[in-house]
């Protein structure tokens, strides 16, 4: 028989040992399943890179520009990561090359420009349309979404867990291909250690906020631009799937639909710079502040980021001015230029009545029809004038795409590790969008 000591000694090995051979096994299982070492699954353990097919460096689909070819419409495709096909391996199964072959296949062929890459957003999007559309010059413009091209100002919550603070943690993720799949998949079932993305999302990015407004204004760069080159522009939303219950970030999406018709840009006071004056409550005020600003203050006394616009800027300002005659001149509203701050055009600011908050609607027509980035400037003329809101008068024109209810019925994610798209949601995307752009040219639209 054993000893006492022995059999202590086989109780504590045996859970040592057990716990060695699910290791091993685990270990083992999961080298042989990700042989490819990721380059065969996105995301996977081993720390290769996935084997992505292009056309040309980067290029995942066609890049066609130049003279057109009469009947043949032309589409420009801006997008990131989900329209490049991160994970899908051939650039053929990418939707937007999808799209060319179904409307080929229905006798409707197209020209395609598509330019994607991963990691951008809007700015980049912005950047890529202005040095391409004279090149391209597109019959139809789709910009592919996604609810991070509204982090103009970034300050995400960390993911970081304590064991990530651990001096072999780094090493353990190379090495180790149950170490990787163990972190990967308590990331994703553990709460996060701060706020989760979509809390981070539905509270930073409010109407009112620097952040939203500093989004509204880089779309507001990109459809004016579109407007002014693209006959049909499509909005294309893709969610954050998968989810339960109704979309959380659905009043994101809803605010992304009323962003692209017709509608007012309400610039807030927290949003421009302050030469002089002070952000003052004011509860009847639309952001429930003002900006008071003491008389003679120059005509830059408040100015707003630079809006891109062309031939005019249709302003609505509201403000106070106390115990004045009705038609008396409070302040200037100029629109100046952000490079060399010289004054584009500028108009009088009048009261509309001796006291109380109220509203100017001001039209500022440029010397010229060029497209240009402009500021707008309030200086005060009046005694203690409260400017309260700057709005502009936009209409975009953009069709709206809104994937959610479609994408939360199947799987669409590219693997276990990566929510990408794959390939049956590519398809998806495909489908939806050849559908969208038969209704729109149809319609003459």
């Amino acid at each position: 028989m054993l000893s006492k000591a022995a059999g202590l000694a086989l109780r504590l090995a045996l859970p040592l040992l057990s716990a060695l051979i699910f290791f091993a096994t685990g270990e083992a299982a999961l080298r042989a399943i990700y042989r490819g070492g990721g380059r065969l699954t996105l995301g996977a353990p081993g720390g290769g890179l996935f084997e992505h097919l292009t056309v040309h460096d980067q290029q995942r689909g066609r890049l066609e520009w130049g003279e057109k070819t009469a009947g043949v419409p032309r589409v420009m495709i801006l997008g990131d990561s989900i329209t490049w096909g991160t994970g899908i391996r051939q650039w053929q199964d990418t939707w937007p090359e999808q799209l060319a072959r179904q409307l080929e296949a229905a006798g409707r062929p197209h020209q395609f420009a598509v330019l994607s890459l991963p990691g951008r957003e809007i700015d980049a999007h912005i950047a890529q349309f202005a040095s391409w559309a004279h090149e391209v010059q597109p019959d139809v413009l789709v910009y592919q979404w996604y609810v991070n091209d509204i982090e103009i100002v970034e300050h995400r919550p960390s993911t970081e867990r304590r064991w990530h603070r651990l001096p072999w943690h780094g090493s353990l993720l190379r090495t180790s291909y149950l170490y990787y799949f163990l972190d990967n998949r308590l990331q994703r079932l553990l709460r996060p250690p701060e706020r989760s993305y979509v809390e981070y999302i539905l509270t930073d990015f409010i109407p009112g906020s620097v952040e939203w407004t500093e989004f509204e204004r880089d779309f507001h760069g990109l459809a004016t631009r579109a407007r002014e080159v693209a006959p049909v522009r499509l909005l294309l939303l893709y969610p954050q799937v998968p989810f339960t219950g109704p979309y959380p970030l659905q009043s994101i999406h809803d605010r992304m639909k009323a962003l692209a018709a017709a509608r007012t840009i309400s610039i807030p006071p927290i949003a421009w710079r302050r030469e002089v004056g002070a952000i003052v409550a004011r509860p009847d005020a639309p952001w429930k502040q003002a900006v008071r600003l003491p008389a003679h203050a120059g005509r830059t006394a408040v100015v707003t980021h630079a809006y891109y616009t062309r031939r005019a800027l249709d302003l609505t300002v509201t403000f106070a001015a106390e115990a004045l005659d009705p038609g008396a001149v409070v302040a200037t509203v100029s629109a100046i230029d952000p490079i060399t701050h010289a004054t584009v055009v500028s108009a009088p600011l009048v009261a509309q009545s001796s006291r109380g908050l109220q509203t100017a609607r001001l039209h500022l027509g440029f010397p010229d029809n060029e497209g240009r980035e402009v500021q707008v400037a309030v200086g005060a003329t009046a005694e203690d004038v409260e400017v309260a809101s700057i709005d502009l008068e936009v209409d975009y024109g953009f069709h709206v795409l809104d994937l959610t209810d479609t994408m939360n019925t199947f799987d669409t994610h590219v693997s276990v590790f990566d929510a990408h798209p794959n390939a049956q949601a590519h398809k998806v995307v495909a489908q939806r969008v050849a559908a969208e752009l038969t209704r729109l040219e149809s319609a003459g639209r």
